[in-house]
């Protein structure tokens, strides 16, 4: 219901400044990668579930401070809703990548990943129409506060399932020279590439739909609608990775079509054809990302690596990345307006995941 319409909240509360509110996301991503491997040190002591429930609280807290952001707003309360936000991050990321390449098995690791992103789906394909119409008719607080009630609702599931616990005890240091060693360099390449991809994704296309005066319902139902084509397309995907003899050949047709949907989305002007360009890049992204997880996933589960030592990896060559992108973004920014200059980029580094 709110993470497509986060970032346009953000922008208006700064004035449409694409430049503070990039600067915004990209503190958030590299702080939690500087304390990623604080997060596997907590959960290595109080276990997977009591980490991700942990978490909840500082996500509770996050939306309840962006409810009271308004023009008389202290900027410590910005400060304040980055640090909670970092908080969640690292205690809950580190935790559910854990969780999932525990339970999950090898032979059908692409199937299950895609069975995850359908079960993450089926609550998305009707929250953005929700809030959209939310926001239109009742307006950003109520949405705050009807996602606070979920959030709460969310943990309960935790309760009921086994605790797990992992070794971690890496230093900070060894953490981040892991993404230079030779046994990562290559895939952190690829896994900063995702990253950096997925936040324009996240922060740009909706700020750049928004910009083209499409309003939050109309927004609302373009997500959704490629959200439902998407979920009929994610399953089949998932079972095809595991059936091919190389998961990475399915992700370099993916990720070529992923490369193709952003050149495509430069030249969206109407609710219509964000709409078409939308859902080819839901399809295509699908075709990259299920193998792009499996094979993570199958790196973690390896028995000469630590399952957490990959899992923080991952979480500090990802995050740095994402922090780093977005600072340069908005180093462009202050020069420019177009955000479709940032399309070209995204994909660009659609292109370099096949390193992983």
């Amino acid at each position: 219901m709110i993470i497509i319409f986060e970032p346009i909240y953000l922008f208006t509360y700064f004035g449409e400044s694409l430049p503070k509110t990039l600067i915004y996301f990209g503190f958030i991503s590299m702080l939690f990668g500087v304390f990623a491997p604080l997060g596997g040190k907590i959960l290595a002591r109080i276990g997977v579930k009591h980490a991700m429930l942990a978490s909840m609280p500082f996500l509770f807290l996050y939306y309840l401070l962006l409810s009271l952001l308004d023009s008389h707003t202290s900027f410590m309360l910005v400060v304040l809703a980055i640090a909670v936000r970092v908080m969640h991050n690292f205690l809950y990321w580190p935790a559910f990548h854990t969780d999932f390449s525990r339970v999950s098995i090898k032979e059908k690791r692409g199937e299950q990943v895609g069975l995850r992103s359908i079960a993450v789906s089926l609550g998305a394909v009707s929250g953005p129409i929700i809030g959209g119409l939310i926001i239109t008719q009742l307006g950003w607080s109520f949405l705050f506060g009807l996602v606070l009630l979920i959030l709460i609702a969310s943990v309960v599931p935790l309760f009921f399932s086994p605790e797990i616990h992992e070794s971690y005890s890496d230093s900070f240091e060894k953490a981040f020279l892991d993404i230079f060693s030779k046994k990562f360099w290559k895939s952190s390449i690829a896994m900063g590439a995702a990253g950096i991809e997925f936040m324009i994704n996240l922060i740009l296309w909706p700020i750049f739909l928004f910009t083209l005066s499409i309003t939050f319902f109309t927004l609302g139902i373009i997500t959704s609608a490629s959200l439902v084509l998407g979920v009929l397309f994610t399953l089949y995907i998932g079972r095809l990775s595991d059936r091919i003899p190389s998961k990475h050949r399915l992700l370099f047709i993916g990720s070529i079509f992923v490369s193709a949907a952003w050149i495509f989305k430069m030249f969206v002007t109407t609710p219509f054809n964000a709409f078409l360009a939308y859902t080819f890049y839901r399809i295509s992204i699908i075709s990259a990302a299920i193998p792009f997880q499996s094979i993570f996933y199958d790196k973690s589960a390896e028995s000469d690596i630590s399952r957490e030592r990959v899992i923080i990896w991952r979480e500090v060559s990802l995050n740095l990345a994402r922090g780093f992108g977005l600072f340069a973004f908005a180093g462009v920014f202050f020069f420019t307006d177009k955000i479709v200059f940032a399309f070209p980029a995204a994909a660009f580094f659609a292109l370099l995941i096949n390193l992983i």
